[in-house]
């Protein structure tokens, strides 16, 4: 697939300004809020896979439960 000619001159802060000037500043995060929905159950895999994988490695570490329990506290904090 070949750019298209009529945009190849263009530089980043060119696109940035004409996005900015034409949608203004909302323009700018468009289409952020479904990556991260997309995102976050990825990151939540890592990071499960991470912490077990270093309790395996090094069972000295803080137990399990102590990740579940502040997991728990922490998902019942509601938005304000």
């Amino acid at each position: 697939m070949r750019a298209n000619p009529k945009y190849s001159t263009r530089s980043f802060i060119d696109v940035l300004g004409s996005v900015f000037r034409n949608e203004g500043f909302k323009g700018l995060y468009r289409g952020w809020g479904i990556t991260a929905l997309r995102a976050a159950p990825a990151h939540a895999c890592i990071f499960a896979v991470y912490e077990m994988t270093m309790n395996m490695l090094d069972p000295s570490r803080s137990s399990s439960e102590e990740v579940c329990s502040i997991a728990r506290r922490s998902s019942t904090i509601s938005p304000s």
